[in-house]
């Protein structure tokens, strides 16, 4: 529930965080705006673990969190509702903060605006996701047998060897007769991989902000490993692949994050209808 009163030394405090959250933001905006700008050496070729994406995550996953503290939602508003806000204003300044790049001769890519929104979505739902009332154990045991099975068949499918040429064929109707639908394959397979592994609480049903982490860890960085490994078993590299990945991820953090905040803000009776 919103704060009613507010003391004054809660107004300094919030008054710092503020200001610490200008700081920030001026600094975040110099950086992702100075011309021609590389931290890293580029590449002979275009690499799975791409260091500017860490840096992506990290810098807006700092920007969501000093807005958090820093109450962007004013003074008296409570946390659920200040996560929310973050949440939204650090995503649409991520878009455009990507957007504007372009007349500052920087280099303006989907992926980078996606590695921002997996850093604030992490924040948000780690901001969210509350001890409450405990999940139903049957459907937990069920969402985690069904997570190593799921585990199982893409390691089976992602892992053949040159030589096995049941897999290759399985490979070879999936993808060049159908027009590339691995890609959507990765999309939607990451969507349920991480609704599964969420739903099967990795950390323990009374932990599920460290499940939270947990699952953000495993699932962000299982794509771009399988694929480097798949360079070693007589499969193609494909960062395309890596990036449907990640992008099916995001959009299952999106939906997890609405629901954890609908949840929230149901337990601590703001949406109820008064009577």
């Amino acid at each position: 529930m919103d704060s009613m009163f507010v003391t004054d030394e809660h107004k300094t405090d919030i008054l710092h965080r503020r200001v610490l959250l200008a700081l920030y933001w001026i600094a975040l905006a110099i950086g992702s705006h100075w011309p021609r700008l590389q931290l890293f050496p580029p590449p002979d070729h275009e690499p799975i673990f791409q260091p500017d994406k860490g840096l992506h995550f990290v810098a807006f996953a700092g920007l969501a969190w000093l807005m958090i503290r820093a109450k962007v939602a004013g003074r008296s508003a409570g946390e659920l509702r200040t996560a929310a806000c973050a949440g939204v204003f650090a995503i649409l300044y991520a878009g455009g903060d990507e957007l504007a790049q372009h007349w500052a001769q920087r280099q303006v890519t989907f992926s980078d605006f996606l590695a921002s929104a997996v850093g604030v979505l992490s924040v948000v739902l780690f901001a969210t996701v509350q001890r409450g009332r405990l999940p139903y154990k049957p459907l937990v045991w069920a969402a985690r047998w069904a997570w190593l099975a799921s585990v199982a068949g893409v390691l089976a499918l992602a892992l053949p060897l040159s030589g096995m040429r049941l897999t290759q064929r399985l490979i070879g109707y999936f993808t060049p007769t159908w027009g590339g639908i691995d890609k959507p394959c990765h999309f939607i397979a990451a969507i349920l991989a991480t609704w599964l592994l969420a739903s099967s609480f990795p950390a323990g049903m009374t932990r599920p902000r460290l499940g939270a982490v947990a699952t953000i860890l495993v699932m962000a960085l299982s794509a771009p490993m399988i694929e480097m490994v798949q360079g070693y078993t007589g499969r193609g590299v494909e960062t395309a692949d890596v990036y449907a990945h990640e992008l099916g991820m995001a959009a299952a953090l999106a939906v997890w994050a609405l629901i954890s905040i609908g949840r929230a803000l149901r337990s601590s009776g703001i949406t109820e209808r008064s009577e």
